[in-house]
This record gives structure tokens, C-alpha cells and sequence, in this order.
């Protein structure tokens, strides 16, 4: 077959490369993006004809043509193919496609379809959880039945291989969303130290964009629903500065992957200001990594992740995240062994034969 493939929406993390997903100094690569390119390679790997537009550098890698964005209306209703798949954006399948097949592959939780459920063949999402919220409250105009959960996460293992280094047996790491209560844990962090001393706190997100997007706002006398949030987080940072509480920013996927597996714990989205986690591409990789995974009870985390990771019911207190913590310590062992067998359940060729 052959397969347009837009990336209407990515473009936050700038204009990056497909290689930069292997690139250990490449930039932080979100993973909306991350999943449209590993489903286009997964397509091309079983002999598809996969072409990507999206806001990305043109090229050609792993079987898939990357064009500007630019050149998708032109091509998509002139050049005969057989499948369109739109990542978030509804809209884009709106023109008059030379596909007989119209998917609209959801990886946020706020693309809306109005009147185009009619030429929308296929909602691919992330989880039952997704699809729920989609059809009551998001887009009710679309048809139930249309829809095909947990159609657009995996991992990739490869990134996963032992390097044969030894992990800090109270290393926590952080590498989800800043905005999604990583104050919490750093609430709780000076309980933590005191319980245990030798805890140490890596933290893995690009949170300045964040922090950008918020103050220029208030420099125009706008509040968002996060601006209190990312107010409290600056503060909990400044109180932990002498803690062994890292801040790394955003680094490559490769990077991100070796540190997690130096470490013991992991700690993902705790809390959320609206409907987020469709998915928790965070979770996966901390069971790929072997951490013990710690996260909230929110939104697709009970569907997902329930019988694999410790789950707090939000705002979780300093207490509560302490002795989770410390609990994650000693399932260290367990972790390392059994999270890598049930990550590999999330494989991008299982996902690209599930799209075929």
C-alpha cells in the first residue's frame, strides 16, 4: 500500500531529524512525534510505500519519505494512495484525498472532528480510556464504532540493552511532564532524604519551554490553568537546590534510556490539571528500563498500569510519597526482571502489523 501520513500538529521540539531518536546528542523528541515515526517505520519495514509530512527535515530514512508539510494538500489530492492517517488534526482529512481510506491517529486529547466524522474511517487511540473520553465528552459527533484503542504507543527495546552498568540502589528518576505534579515529589523529597540519605533525584525534561509559555503570558495579564503550578514547582525546586536533586533539561531518547537504567525508581505524572495521560509513554520506558514505577491513579494509568505499578490517588501527601519511594527501593530486584518481559508486550512491529 501506499501511505500519507500527516503530522499536522508536531512541531514544538523543533525542526528535528528521524536519526535524532537514535542521536545521543540529539534534542528531546515528545512522544506524539516519536510514535508517528516509529508507526511509519514499522509500515515501511513490512514493504509499505510510507510517506510522512510534518514539520521535520525532509529526507528519506528507514524506508519512510519525509516531506515539508507544505507539499500535502498538492500531493495528497493528486497522487493516488491508499490509506491517509492524520496525527491529531481531523481537519487535515477534509480535502478532497485520493485515498480510499481516511485514520485519524490520536496521541492528545483535544483534536476535534465536528462535521468530518463522516469521511473519517478509523480512530486509532491510545488506550479504552482515550476512546471513552473522546466519544462523551470531546467529540461526541463521532461514530463509537470507529474506534481502535491502544493502536499508537510502544517502545522501542533496542534502546533498552544492558550496558552493563551498575544501578544506584535509591537513584529516582523523573522524566514525564514537569506540570504533571512533579511538585508532589519534590514535596516530598526532604522526607525522602531523611529516610534515606543516599536518595538521589534526576529529573529529564526541556520544563523551561513551560516556564517560558507562562511568563510571557503574564506579561500580557493572562493566568493560565497552569501558571499557580509552575509558580509552586519553582519554588519546590529553590527548597530542594542542596538535596542531590538534578536538573538535566531535555535530552536524546538514547540518553534518557541509559540514565533511566542506573537508576531504581521512577516516578511519572502524579496529578493533572485536565484529562492528559491517554496513554503514559513515561510508564512504558520505566518498565523497559527496570525501574520500579510510581505514578498517579489518573486518567488511562488504572486501565494500563495497574497490576505493574504503584498507583497514589491525587494530591498525594508527602507521607504517601515517601513510603512509596522507599517501597520502590526494595522492589528493585523485581523490577529489573519482570518490567523489560512485560515492556516488550508494547513492540513497534506488533503495532505496525495492527495498522496493516
Amino acid at each position: 500500500m501506499r501511505i500519507f501520513v500527516v503530522g499536522a500538529v508536531y512541531g514544538h521540539w523543533g525542526n528535528f531529524h528521524p536519526s535524532d531518536l537514535w542521536n545521543e546528542a540529539g534534542p528531546q523528541i515528545g512522544g506524539g512525534e516519536t510514535a508517528m515515526v516509529k508507526c511509519a517505520e514499522a509500515l515501511a519495514a513490512r514493504g509499505h510505500e510510507v510517506v510522512v509530512f510534518a514539520n521535520m527535515q525532509p529526507c528519506h530514512w528507514h524506508g519512510v519519505d519525509y516531506l515539508p508539510l507544505s507539499l500535502y494538500e498538492a500531493m495528497a489530492t493528486t497522487m493516488e494512495h491508499h490509506v491517509t492517517v492524520s496525527w491529531d488534526r481531523p481537519d487535515m482529512l477534509r480535502y478532497n484525498l485520493r485515498s480510499k481510506a481516511r485514520v485519524c491517529a490520536y496521541q492528545l486529547n483535544h483534536a476535534y472532528v465536528g462535521v468530518l466524522d463522516y469521511v473519517i474511517d478509523r480512530y486509532f487511540c491510545p488506550s479504552e480510556w482515550h476512546a471513552r473520553r473522546y466519544q462523551k465528552e470531546v467529540t461526541p459527533e463521532a461514530t463509537a464504532s470507529k474506534f481502535r484503542p491502544r493502536m499508537t504507543n510502544a517502545v522501542d527495546m533496542k534502546r533498552y540493552k544492558s550496558t552493563g552498568q551498575k544501578r544506584n540502589p535509591y537513584g529516582v528518576v523523573w522524566s514525564s511532564s514537569p506540570d504533571r505534579g512533579l511538585h508532589h515529589l519534590l514535596a516530598a523529597w526532604p522526607e525522602i532524604k531523611r529516610a534515606q540519605p543516599k536518595a538521589v533525584l534526576h529529573v529529564f525534561y526541556d520544563m523551561q519551554k513551560w516556564f517560558d509559555v507562562v511568563d510571557y503570558n503574564k506579561t500580557l495579564g493572562r493566568i493560565l490553568s497552569t501558571t499557580a503550578l509552575a509558580d509552586m514547582l519553582r519554588e519546590r525546586i529553590k527548597e530542594t537546590e542542596h538535596m542531590d536533586v538534578h536538573l538535566y533539561g531535555g535530552v536524546s531518547q538514547v540518553r534518557l534510556a541509559r540514565e533511566q537504567m542506573q537508576n531504581t525508581v521512577g516516578v511519572a505524572s502524579l496529578d493533572v490539571v485536565a484529562p492528559t495521560e491517554g496513554f503514559g509513554m513515561t510508564m512504558l520506558e520505566y518498565l523497559a528500563a527496570g525501574l520500579s514505577p510510581i505514578a498517579g491513579a489518573i486518567d488511562a494509568f488504572p486501565e494500563l498500569w495497574a497490576n505493574c505499578a504503584t498507583l497514589l490517588t491525587p494530591p498525594q501527601s508527602p507521607e504517601a510519597m515517601r513510603l512509596a519511594v522507599l517501597a520502590g527501593f526494595k522492589d528493585g530486584k523485581r523490577a529489573q526482571s519482570e518490567g523489560p518481559r512485560r515492556a516488550r508486550q508494547f513492540s513497534w512491529d506488533a503495532m505496525g502489523r495492527a495498522w496493516e
